[in-house]
């Protein structure tokens, strides 16, 4: 069944794509037979008679001036992107691909030692205090020993990064707040021993089940304020490059409170270069001259 599903998609999203599809067509991409092309095409017309119609002389095709469905929106389409989905998931073959998703070579791979990412990915399963070596970026640091019980691995942007909350050994307590430790800073990862098995409290002292604990997926709302030198046909692309909500005469921005460190530091600051040249001179740089919680007027 989940094979016809994929061939109904595919008619679906081809037609949408390139206007039409041919039987030829889904048999050769499926390997499947006339008889059985015919059936997954007059049932993806059935499936969405608005959008699609069947000519057996023409194949499928999509009605003029029609609506694409969810399955074929914009949306989908960059979802499926996103996500490396397979040409045939898009309604191309294998020979139309028009979109590379080869990770580049700056984006984090994982470590020669694969045990270590293994340890994090069941800590966050069984949710076990783990020792990791960590070490960030500021003047001067060097990695760091602290305890942490991960909740949870997320890709944002070219980032992996482990969600978890910091462990006090000696209280054998959680804080409250959780933060995100970039996956590739951890240099070493090991199951704290002495806390395993063990019981642990929450930030008010309570014996907590740590197995119930999940990242915070809360968003809130930030405003932001345009760089001042940016047009307003810039201002418009940024908006929609950053998901902006207008909201009065303010840009409004939403996102995991532990997100926003990061964003201010990536698109609300920029540094020259030593020599006082900057091969970005030209550019209207950073995007954004400030981040702040947003205040309703």
């Amino acid at each position: 069944m989940a094979n016809i599903d994929n061939r109904q998609l595919f008619i679906l999203r081809r037609a949408c794509l390139l206007t039409r599809v041919t039987r030829a067509e889904v048999m050769r991409e499926f390997d499947v037979s006339g008889v059985t092309a015919k059936k997954d095409m007059e049932a993806a017309v059935a499936h969405w008679p608005g959008y699609l119609e069947y000519l057996p002389s023409h194949g499928v095709r999509a009605k003029l001036f029609a609506h694409p469905p969810e399955e074929a929106c914009s949306t989908t389409f960059l979802s499926l992107l996103h996500n490396a989905a397979p040409p045939y998931a898009l309604g191309l073959t294998r020979y139309e691909t028009v979109c590379a998703v080869n990770a580049p070579r700056f984006v984090y791979q994982g470590p020669e030692d694969r045990s270590m990412v293994m340890t994090l990915f069941k800590a966050c399963v069984t949710k076990a205090a783990v020792d990791i070596e960590y070490v960030g970026l500021r003047i001067g640091e060097t990695r760091k020993t602290r305890t942490v019980l991960p909740l949870g691995l997320e890709l944002l942007g070219h980032q992996w990064r482990v969600i978890a909350h910091d462990v006090d050994i000696r209280k054998k307590q959680i804080a409250a707040e959780q933060k995100f430790f970039v996956l590739a800073r951890i240099l070493n990862a090991q199951v704290n021993s002495a806390l395993q098995g063990r019981k642990l409290k929450d930030h008010n002292g309570h014996r907590t089940d740590c197995r119930n604990l999940r990242i915070d997926r809360t968003e809130r709302d930030y405003q932001v304020i345009p760089n001042r030198r940016l047009t307003p046909d810039q201002v418009e692309a940024v908006a929609r490059e950053f998901a902006l909500v207008r909201k009065g005469s303010s840009y409004v921005i939403r996102m995991p409170e532990r997100n926003m460190v990061e964003f201010k530091r990536d698109h609300c600051t920029h540094s020259a270069a030593p020599d006082g040249s900057h091969e970005l001179k030209d550019f209207v740089l950073p995007v954004f001259e400030g981040i702040f919680p947003y205040a309703p007027q």
